[in-house]
């Protein structure tokens, strides 16, 4: 009887817990009107295609974004070829409404890692680290805008 309601009371609790991820169901009260990219064309593709699904709300903004993607040799071996690399993304950011600054921000993301031989495997490898380093600083990008305190 005891391990019944120990495991009813468990399911219970953690039923009421109600997780969810910060930012997929967030209703941002901001529209995004225009965006302006500059720079590394798959960050920017990334970062686009993120922010233009936020497009409801009362307030809207404009977003001029400046990417700008680094790959750095960190060690090599003995021979030359290169050991640990780093992958290094800068995005700097302005926000906009009626034609005047409200937020002005750099964001930074890198990352470290070892070289693979198979440069397909590579290349492949980097895309993924690109990808998932734009999807972050999209996200951070939405979280700072929805901070923003304006007057209507």
């Amino acid at each position: 009887m005891n391990k019944i309601l120990i495991i009813f009371f468990t399911i219970l609790l953690l039923n009421g817990c109600s997780y969810e991820p910060i930012l997929s169901n967030k209703n941002y009260d901001f529209k995004i009107n225009k965006i302006n990219i500059n720079g590394d064309k798959k960050i920017n593709e990334i970062v686009n295609n993120r922010l233009k699904k936020r497009d409801k709300g009362n307030n809207s903004f404009d977003i001029n974004i400046e990417t700008t993607k680094f790959k750095n040799i960190i060690s090599s071996d003995l021979k030359g070829n290169p050991k640990i690399l780093e992958l290094q993304i800068l995005l700097s950011y302005v926000v906009l409404k009626d034609s005047e600054i409200i937020l002005k921000n750099s964001l930074k993301k890198q990352i470290n890692y070892t070289n693979i031989d198979d440069k397909f495997e590579l290349e492949k490898y980097e895309e993924n680290i690109i990808k998932n380093l734009a999807l972050s600083l999209s996200n951070e990008i939405l979280v700072s805008i929805s901070t923003i305190r304006y007057d209507n």
